[in-house]
């Protein structure tokens, strides 16, 4: 059973905590060519994959072994920006069989999907002679080639590809039901020669559409993942021009679904020449702007499910190539229907070209460009208050990030078993939750009468900005006010302890830098008092 203990103390007094989980990189390893995938075998390793033909090792502690595990770069061609080696997906049964599978292009400029398997004598180094071709797939131009490969909860291998290339899918390649281009495909490698269809395939009887193919309408899904806990399918489908969009297949789904490229970029008509009625597409549950502000180009990522960052878990994580910015999608709480996204991070522009996981569902980020191996990390805790603070007052309710729909047991230190608590006395409390993929989170609150946050505007300001958050070095304030100030500023840790103290009276806009460079990693409170009340916002140093 996986276990992670995070203590975490809130101030003595009532004060916002805004519900919203951050993100920050934390560097593993570095100084990798032209990074594209990440993945695990199931023990502590972590496999990386160079696009030029190279698949290498990193050690748990971070060591990178010299020798790679595969080297097929003779065989590859990674000439232009969307070719290469794209791909690795290992067994199921990989600890027994020794089975990984790896998707690229080809010398001839077409898509490969092969079988290789590790050596007999080291499980550093795979056998290069080992390869065992299973599918492969003409590609009339050299960009949209797709390469994601996973085993799904059913033990079959699922892969895309792109709809071929060039712009605006003048083939019409999403919707032509004979060919793999622009499809989502679902084989069995585990019977028949080189494989077999499964018969619940949703086309597997139709024969007007290729057996392989589990759903269509796809412009070139740049990696796709499944929830290890409820088994969804997710996808970031990298858009024309306009828009990029994310895609979700319940675990329930049969298959058969179309995405609706290229009818649709995203929820947009693009060209619907000879397509189906909109009411037999399925809509992306997120799009944003192809934009200098948003981005260009979707990372698909992963529903978090390891056990060390509790404000996170259930959040579907994913970036933009090009702009460096991450979110996070889940279920909306306030909705019938519907999911809500925020926006976790705008980290620098390192072309972040896939996520991966290690054997205990903690996640991992690669940078294209910089050639850097990232663990995502986050402070956030797993309570929340939903009316911005916590408080044993009428109106202070304490909640969870952590969808409560997954816990399976709850436990209050005053032996409540409520999930939401709307009645805490003041004093310090205890709460553990376990979770049905088997992480135990415990996290305390202290809880004191009387005391509640105030809104700026209480305080006589207009606006407040704390930038940047998280912070690395120095975190500045910049404070406008409706009237003349007079009050004081308050920098604490979540225990209380006071590293900032100062008094300020201001007529006009007030901006200073503070210094915090020597202070230690972790939340702390940022707080603005006078005679109206005071307003803290959680600031996290990085």
């Amino acid at each position: 059973m996986k276990k992670t203990l995070l203590p975490f103390l809130a101030l003595a007094f009532c004060l916002p905590v805004f519900s919203q989980p951050s993100l920050s990189l934390e560097t593993v390893a570095n100084g990798f060519n032209r990074l594209v995938d990440l993945t695990n075998c199931g023990d502590d390793r972590l496999f990386v994959v160079e696009r030029n033909g190279y698949i290498r090792i990193i050690e748990a502690d971070g060591t990178v072994l010299p020798t790679p595990f595969l080297n097929i770069d003779p065989r590859v061609d990674s000439g232009q920006s969307e070719q290469g080696l794209l791909g690795l997906a290992f067994h199921p049964d990989y600890s027994n069989n020794g089975y990984f599978y790896v998707y690229y292009i080809d010398n001839n400029e077409n898509t490969q999907l092969s079988r290789f398997s590790v050596s007999d004598t080291d499980p550093n180094v795979a056998d290069p002679d080992s390869e065992f071709k299973i599918l492969d797939a003409n590609q009339p131009f050299w960009n949209h080639n797709g390469g994601c490969i996973k085993f799904g909860p059913d033990g079959y291998l699922y892969i895309s590809l792109g709809d071929g290339g060039s712009g605006g899918d003048p083939l019409d390649y999403g919707q032509n039901r004979q060919t793999f281009l622009g499809k989502m495909l679902r084989i069995d490698v585990d019977n028949g020669d080189p494989y077999s269809i499964p018969a619940d395939n949703p086309f597997a009887m139709d024969d007007f559409t290729l057996d392989e193919i589990w759903s269509l309408g796809l412009r070139n899904v740049w990696r796709f993942s499944f929830d290890a806990v409820t088994g969804d399918m997710w996808m970031g489908d990298v858009g024309q021009s306009d828009w990029e969009e994310i895609d979700f297949q319940p675990a329930s789904s049969t298959g058969g679904e179309n995405y609706g490229w290229r009818c649709y970029e995203a929820n947009h008509i693009f060209n619907t020449a000879g397509c189906p009625d909109a009411s037999e597409l399925v809509f992306p549950v997120f799009e944003y702007a192809n934009s200098f502000q948003q981005g260009c180009s979707v990372t698909g990522g992963f529903v978090y499910r390891g056990c060390e960052m509790p404000a996170l878990y259930g959040h579907y994580i994913f970036a933009d190539f090009c702009s460096g910015k991450f979110w996070s999608i889940t279920p909306d709480p306030n909705a019938t229907v519907g999911w809500s996204t925020v926006e976790l991070a705008n980290l620098n522009d390192n072309n972040f070209s896939s996520f991966g996981e290690n054997s205990d569902g903690e996640l991992f980020v690669i940078g294209h460009g910089n050639g850097v191996v990232s663990k995502i990390t986050s402070n956030s805790g797993m309570l929340a208050g939903t009316d911005e603070t916590f408080g044993g007052l009428s109106d202070g309710t304490i909640t969870f990030t952590i969808p409560t729909d997954q816990f399976t047991s709850v436990n209050w230190s005053d032996g409540s078993p409520e999930i939401n608590r709307t009645d805490l006395a003041p004093g310090i409390y205890s709460v553990e939750v376990t979770t049905s993929n088997g992480c135990t989170f415990t996290e305390d609150i202290q809880i004191n009468e009387g005391i509640t946050a105030s809104s700026f505007e209480q305080l006589g300001l207009a606006d407040v900005v704390l930038s940047p958050n998280p912070f690395d070095r120095s975190l500045q304030l910049r404070m406008t006010p409706s009237k003349p100030f007079t009050g004081s500023v308050h920098f604490t840790d979540v225990q209380g302890k006071s590293f900032i103290q100062e008094k300020i009276t201001t007529n006009g806009v007030f901006e200073k830098t503070y210094s915090l460079q020597d202070l230690p990693a972790g939340v702390y409170y940022f707080t603005i008092k006078n005679e109206n009340g005071e307003w803290s916002e959680r600031v996290v140093k990085k």
